[in-house]
Parts: C-alpha cells; structure tokens; sequence
C-alpha cells in the first residue's frame, strides 16, 4: 500500500512540475483567424508590452499593454486585400524573471467577398492637346486594406499611367495629350490581391467634352488667390474676388486657396465636377496665425534630396495625431498618386513602394497628405528625391531545353532539368512558378536564382498529375518574373494524359475449331487509335474500329501452349495490354 501511494505523490510531483515547467515557456499558443477578426492567445508571460501585427507587410493596429497573458482580438475589417492575405503577429512581453522578449507567429488565409465591380464609361470625350482624362469608379461592397492598381495601356500594350485607389473609390486619371482628332483603343487592367480583370475602352479626341461649373467662393476676406489643379495639370491659377464660376470638363479637381498674410487658410479639398451641374466651393478664411503647414505629418523617410537608386524603397510617415484622419496617401506632384492607405487610428506608417523606372526615372518632388473626415486634405511635407534605377525594360529570362513533350499518367510525377539563362542583359534575381491546377501541377526548385548579365543556371522542374485529371493534352506554362514583379515572362511545355486502356481478352481456352475469333474488350477515357492481336510475340492482325476482333485460325499452328496478347493503343498513344 505504501509502494502504491509513494508511486502516485512522485506521478502528481512530476505531473505538477511538468506542468510549471510548461506554463514558464512564454509563446503564442494559437493564432486563429475568422474573417474578419483574428485572434491570437498568449500564455506563460508575467505581462504583455504591445501586440503588433501586420496584414500583407503592411502595419495594421496595435494593442499596448501592459496586458496579462490571455486571448485577445485582432481586427481586421477594412484593412485585408482580396483573396490570400498574410497575418504577421508581433508581441512584446516580459517573460518569468523579468525578462523582455519578442513572440512571432503568423498565419495565412483567404477572403473572398463578392468581387469588386470595375465601371469605365467608353467613349471618353477628350479635347486636341489637353490631357485625356479617364474617370474610373471600382465599386464594391467591402472595404480592402490595400490599394486597387489601374494600369492603361494603349492599343500596343505600352503603359501609359499607373494609379493605385482604394476600393471601393473614384478617381479621374490623366492619360498624354493627343493633338490630332480621331479614336484611339486603349485598355485599363485592374487588379486587386488575386482579382484582375480588364477593359477594354476608346477614347474619342474631337468629341464634345462633358462640361460642369465649378463655382468658387471665399469668404473671410475680400479677394484670394486660388488654385485649381487637375493631377499635374492646372485648370486655373489667380485670384478670386467674391465668387467666381469656372466652366471645366467633368472630374476630380482639386482647389486650394493659397496663403494670405494675417489669416488662417482654408485646407485643399478634392471636388467631382459631374456634366451639367454646379460644383460649390467655399473656401472660408480666419483671422489668426495659420498653424504649422504639414499638419502634424512627419516624413521621416527619405531624407529631403535622397538618391533612390532601387526600385523598391520605404517611404516611413508618422502623425502626430492620427484622429482627425481618415486616409493618406503619397503622391510625386509630377506623376500623381503612388500609395493610398486608410489611418484606422495608427500613427506610424511604413510604405513599401515599388516603381516602375521607365515610368518614374528622374527628379520628383514626393508630397504626403492626409484627408480629414470632412473630406478636406492637409498636406504634409513635400521632399525632392531623384530615382536614379538602372534598368533595363526589355531584359528578359528564358527556359531552355524544355521537353517536346512529356506524358503521365493519372496519379504520376516526374521531373526534369532545365536551363534559365540570362537574356538581352537581365541581371537579378529571378523568381519562378508554374502552374497549379487541377489537371497539372507544377513547381521549380530551387524557386529563385540570382543571374548575371548572360549567365545561366540549371532548375529542377516538378511536374505532377492529380489522380482525378481529365485526359487530355495540356500546354502547363512555366513562369519568372524579377523580384519587383516589373519584368515577367512564361514558356510553356506540352503535357499529354491519360489513363491506359483496360483491355480483357475473350478466347476459348482449346480453340479447336476454325475460325476462332478472338475478342479485346476495351474501355479508355479518350479516342481509342487501334488494337494490335500478338500471336506468340508475332504481331499478326491490327483492328482500328470496335468492336475489336481477329479471326484466328487454329489448324495453323502446331498442337500445344500458345500466347495470345491483345495491345490498345488510343489517341493520345497511351497503351494497355491483356494476355
């Protein structure tokens, strides 16, 4: 008795201690996203500094502490992308005995609502040398954390301008002027995580242009100097006594009164002149000291006269009080917006921007604004920053040695080598993917590569057929683009697949009389091409339409054991034999 209750207090000691030895471990024990919160438990620390997390590489919220150890909720409505998303969690905590440490986990999941809804007008009436000006509203239901891109292209695939918008949202974007009249095709590609579609439109130069008035009033002094500005192009500059009406092609301006000695001025609003209709401004002074111009921004990153000489870089912002804001943006004066983000009350923003250089190669003055809840926006501090990216737009990679064609069956794999070199002086890093479906799927390893100018390297290329594919020839596409996602290409291979033919045989075990048919029972999933009769290893009759049959002959052949094989053979020259 004594043996057994020794034995049970050192089980519970050991359980007690195993258990303490595990409550002093600090982790995050689970992360569990529910579209659209997250939540993420936190156990084995003395107390919580801060819960950081991030969606899509870009800082969502944060919770400071100090927090006790538990569950706690991550929202995350208005701030994930569509389709796949990435959840970075990052908390600060003070472990057992005092010490600091920092937690991470991450997680990655799916939100799918009804797709946004893309709405371009076509034609677009534009003037003879005025700025083509494209309005695009992208509706939807949802709210996304991450911008829309729109990019046009002309009817050469050239690109033309590109403009991110949040979703769902307006906006008018300017495409070069164009001197002579006529119609010209143009294409806007959007995209938005994993949706992307596309439309195609025209743009009429000659045709009336849609006309409103825009009518601007200041009151608080008797005259200011205004200005109106359509993107990089003025609509007009001078000064406003009373009110004034402007008649203006249909769009987004946006009006700024402009500093006048003694007086507080008005913030630059954005305004939508809308055909036949009469837009109001009041732009209201106050006597005063104005306030410091940049809002309470904070441009921390770049520095005032930077070298940009990569074409992904971070633009670092900080607001002194992020509450009177609803959204931000960052904008080259000269080109338009670059980044547009919602506030939801943080105060430290890192933008990751990635820049085309044939587009943005030269000197710029970058401005951050921010709108406040009034629509009004404020603008913080403008830097001149130079991109100076060596770039080369037509360098490309290219698969050698693929195979003419490779052939599977259901339920197999293989694998095969191939070269990816360097053409017309791509220098880099290459990332490689293929493709992935339900009939194919494709993958490269390793699944990047640094080239220099010229040079090549030799992958491993993956390829499998799920067991549940459709018979068929495929042409599975092997794709690289570079590690901006600037320059991509593809090349494809041909795949063919199918299930061999299940063939059965109907002879008479003693065929003694003549003739004796012999009969292949064939089921396939494609066309069958012919079925081949063996008569010991000797081909002796080809039969090409069903049912299958070859009139043997027994009397032919010596007395004793003989070998009858039937061979099908379908369209696509996958085989399958009985005997």
């Amino acid at each position: 008795m004594k043996r057994t209750l020794h034995l049970a207090l050192f089980a519970a000691a050991s359980l007690l201690l195993a258990a303490c030895n595990t409550a002093r471990q600090p982790a995050i024990t689970s992360l569990v996203v529910t579209v659209p919160n997250a939540s993420v438990k936190i156990e084995g620390v003395e107390k919580i500094l801060s819960i950081q997390y991030q969606l899509n590489g870009r800082t969502a919220s944060a919770l400071n502490g100090p927090l006790a150890a538990g569950t706690y909720t991550l929202p995350m409505e208005g701030l994930m992308c569509y389709g796949s998303n990435l959840l970075k969690v990052s908390v600060q905590v003070v472990g057992r005995g005092g010490v600091q440490m920092t937690l991470e986990r991450s997680a990655t999941f799916d939100y799918a609502p009804d797709p946004p809804q893309l709405d371009l007008s076509s034609p677009v009436a534009a003037e003879p040398g005025r700025l083509v000006v494209v309005p695009v509203r992208v509706a939807s239901a949802a709210r996304f954390g991450c911008p829309a891109s729109l990019e046009f292209r002309d009817d050469s695939g050239a690109l033309l301008a590109k403009e991110p918008l949040m979703v769902p949202g307006q906006a008018s974007v300017n495409l070069p002027a164009i001197d002579a009249e006529g119609t010209y095709r143009y294409v806007l590609e959007a995209s938005l995580g994993d949706w992307k579609t596309q439309q195609p439109f025209e743009v009429e130069v000659g045709l009336p242009v849609p006309k409103g008035q825009l009518e601007l009033v200041v009151e608080g002094v008797a005259a200011a100097d205004v200005l109106v500005n359509q993107g990089s192009q003025t609509a007009f500059n001078g000064t406003v006594s009373g009110s004034t009406v402007l008649e203006l092609p249909t769009g987004t301006y946006t009006v700024d009164g402009l500093p006048k000695d003694g007086y507080i001025d008005p913030p630059a609003t954005d305004v939508e002149v809308l055909e036949g209709q009469t837009t109001t401004v009041t732009l209201s002074y106050t006597e005063g000291t104005p306030p410091p111009p940049d809002g309470g921004i904070t441009l921390a990153e770049p520095a005032d006269g930077a070298l940009i000489t990569e074409p992904r870089f971070n633009v670092i912002v900080d607001l002194v009080d992020p509450d009177p804001y609803v959204r931000m943006d960052l904008q080259f004066t000269d080109k338009g917006i670059l980044d547009s983000w919602y506030v939801e009350g943080n105060s430290h923003f890192v933008r990751d921007l990635i820049l085309d250089p044939t587009l943005y190669n030269g000197p710029h003055d970058l401005l951050v604004r921010a709108q406040k809840l009034d629509g009004s926006w404020v603008n913080g501090p403008t830097i001149a920053v130079t991109l100076d990216v060596p770039w080369n737009a037509s360098a490309y990679v290219e698969f050698e040695n693929l195979p003419a064609l490779v052939r599977l069956v259901p339920g197999e794999s293989t694998s095969f080598s191939t070269t990816v070199r360097s053409r017309n002086g791509f220098e880099g890093t290459a990332l490689f993917s293929g493709d992935q479906n339900g009939n194919v799927a494709v993958s490269l390893s390793p699944p990047s590569v640094v080239l220099t100018n010229g040079g090549s390297q030799n992958v491993t290329v993956s390829v499998q057929v799920p067991a549940g594919a459709v018979s068929g020839e495929y042409a599975p596409r092997l794709r690289w683009q570079d590690e901006y996602g600037l320059r991509s290409g593809s090349q494809s291979f041909t795949l063919q697949t199918s299930r061999p033919p299940q063939v059965s045989l109907d002879v008479p075990p003693k065929p003694t009389a003549a003739p004796v048919t012999v009969t292949a029972n064939v089921s396939d999933d494609d066309a069958m091409d012919r079925v081949e009769f063996y008569l010991d290893g000797s081909l002796v009759a080809t039969d090409t339409e069903a049912p299958y049959a070859w009139s043997w002959d027994p009397g032919l052949q010596a007395n004793g054991l003989h070998t009858v094989r039937a061979l099908a053979v379908d369209s696509l020259a996958f085989s399958g034999e009985a005997q």
